[in-house]
Formats: structure tokens, sequence, C-alpha cells
């Protein structure tokens, strides 16, 4: 994760990967899924992030403090909305 995207790399196999990404400005919702005891001890989960105009929606698992992710996730989405709001245009 970069204050521009979101990226995930998932392991396909031995010699291949799937990368996604996904701007930051596009997130619009993110769900946080806890599944079993072991995810709620731990605090993992998985992260699924709905965006605008996307079809596919972008999926990580397995993740660390999820929710905390999460949280930090739309502090930079409402940061880089605001950025947007009060540009200022001089003559």
């Amino acid at each position: 994760m970069t204050s521009e995207r979101l990226v995930n790399v998932e392991q396909i196999g031995i010699f291949s990967r799937e990368v996604s990404t996904l701007q930051i400005e596009k997130v619009q919702d993110i769900t946080v899924t806890r599944s079993g005891i072991l995810d709620e001890l731990l605090g993992t989960g998985s992260l699924l992030v709905e965006s605008a105009g996307a079809d596919k929606k972008f999926f990580m698992s397995k993740i660390a403090n999820a929710e905390r992710v999460k949280e930090h996730i739309l502090k930079i989405v409402e940061t880089k909305t605001h950025e947007v709001k009060t540009v200022r245009i001089e003559k």
C-alpha cells in the first residue's frame, strides 16, 4: 500500500502470480471479514475493497490487523479527497 494505490500480489502456483492495483482515490467501501476463531484471536482477516467504476472487487486475504489496515486506508482516502477539494486555481 502506498499513498497513491493499493497493490495486491497473489502467488498462484510456483511460477506465477497475479498483481492487482487500485488507485486510492477510487476506493468507496471496505469490508473486513474474519472466518473462525483463529482470525479472531490473531486479528487477521480479509479485506474486500469496492471501488468507483470497477467491475472487479479488490480482495486481499490473510491480512494482519485487518481492522487497523481498513481504517488506515480510509484515512488516506479521506486525506486525498480533502486535498482534491481544497486545490485553488489563481489567476
